[in-house]
């Protein structure tokens, strides 16, 4: 019988997947092994980094008054001054409050690590940890593949349509011509007890098919840090043809007047939301101050230490602590702009909290096993097929003839 021929589209599809694959493999693997790794930045510090683990008590977060009272005196004993304080980080459960200054605006942060309960200094850090270099070191083969910015970016967000284009075009591959219950095993089962070559071609089929609608939203939300064309036209389409409208802070005046700061008017600030603090659950206060003379003192309340989405912003006039604005204040969003408000959260995994960096954890790892599996294949089909030898046939011996 005649086999039944591919159509065209199939061949095409087929031969975009296999080509555009081996060209990015590479990148899409380190772009995605890193982001695996990195989901878990703020675990990874935690557990490695000396000075972030308390024993967690019922009593009340000391106030930043006696936070900074404690740094200087700590620095005061050889002779150092504090510069200017960035912000503090106040968090919850067993971890400790930290502390970021700097020397100048532009130099390098240091930081100071406090327990809560009694503002006792726990480490003085005043350069970078050999953890949050491994951390940087992730982040930059993630974003740039260790190149500088203005080429690193274009290039991994190239490679990441590249990788868009792929999940597309192996979902097409993947879907079986007809479904009976052979096709539907091999769709959506992997057959561990098979050789090692159909485990390896399951192991990309299957685990690619699962992966592929959580690693398109991944990849989606991952260009949008890339290009500013598709961050614009991804923001067009699931809002309904809105535009990108910029964050409107209610009642904002002119912050450029004369006048002296309120005294520890972060004390009173603190004090104010630290109950709104508590009761909400939020995992995260931040305390920004402000970065010019008579600058505003930003508060900011985050649902998740790593999340930004859904985080509340209370800005004040540090000479009269009025509030200046409110981030909560902004005009009624449809979904489409709440989920592009949540992109970053969502990217990196911390929108529900643990569980959703496990997930975006996971698909990454499948995502940065497909260019190894798929290459694995294709190796395979091309050399990889054993030569089949000739039987041995009785040879008649001249000489006895």
């Amino acid at each position: 019988m005649r086999k039944n021929k591919q159509s065209i589209v199939r061949r095409v599809n087929n031969w975009l997947h296999l080509w555009l694959g081996l060209i990015s493999s590479v990148v899409v693997f380190v772009v995605c092994l890193t982001a695996a790794i990195w989901t878990f930045r703020y675990e990874i510090t935690y557990y490695f980094e000396k000075g972030n683990q308390v024993e967690k008590q019922d009593k009340a977060y000391v106030t930043p008054a006696i936070l900074r009272e404690n740094a200087l005196a700590y620095l005061r004993k050889d002779d150092k001054d504090m510069g200017h304080i960035n912000s503090i980080f106040y968090r919850a459960g067993h971890k400790s409050i930290v502390l970021n200054y700097s020397d100048s605006l532009r130099a390098p942060a240091k930081q100071f690590y406090f327990n809560p309960y009694d503002g006792r200094v726990i480490l003085h850090r005043d350069k970078q940890s050999v953890t949050q270099d491994f951390i940087d070191f992730l982040r930059a083969g993630h974003r740039f593949f260790w190149m500088p910015r203005h080429i690193g970016s274009p290039f991994v967000g190239t490679n990441c349509l590249v990788f868009l284009l792929l999940l597309i075009t192996g979902l097409v591959w993947w879907y079986p011509k007809k479904w009976n219950k052979s096709t539907r095993d091999k769709s959506f089962k992997i057959k561990w007890s098979a050789n090692w070559k159909r485990v390896n071609l399951d192991l990309h089929n299957v685990l690619g098919f699962y992966a592929a609608f959580f690693a398109i939203i991944l990849t989606v939300t991952g260009l949008y840090y890339s290009f500013t064309w598709f961050r614009e036209g991804y923001h067009f389409v699931i809002t309904a043809g809105k535009t990108i409208e910029k964050p409107v802070r209610q009642n904002i005046k002119d912050n450029n007047q004369d006048g002296m700061p309120v005294v520890d008017a972060d004390d009173i600030l603190f004090k104010k939301h630290y109950d709104a603090y508590l009761a909400a659950g939020y995992e995260a206060l931040y305390i920004f101050y402000p970065q010019q003379k008579n600058g505003p003192i930003n508060l900011q309340l985050r649902p998740y230490e790593d999340g930004q989405y859904g985080a509340i912003s209370y800005i004040y006039d540090t000479r009269t602590l009025k509030p200046m604005g409110r981030n909560e204040n902004q005009p009624p969003q449809n979904f489409g702009q709440k989920v592009f408000a949540a992109n970053f959260d969502i990217h990196v995994g911390s929108i529900g909290g643990i569980w959703t960096k496990i997930l975006a954890s996971l698909i990454s790892l499948i995502g940065a096993s497909l260019p190894v599996t798929g290459f694995i294949i294709w190796y395979n089909r091309k050399w990889g097929k054993k030569k089949v030898r000739p039987k041995n046939r009785e040879r008649r011996n001249p000489i006895v003839e």
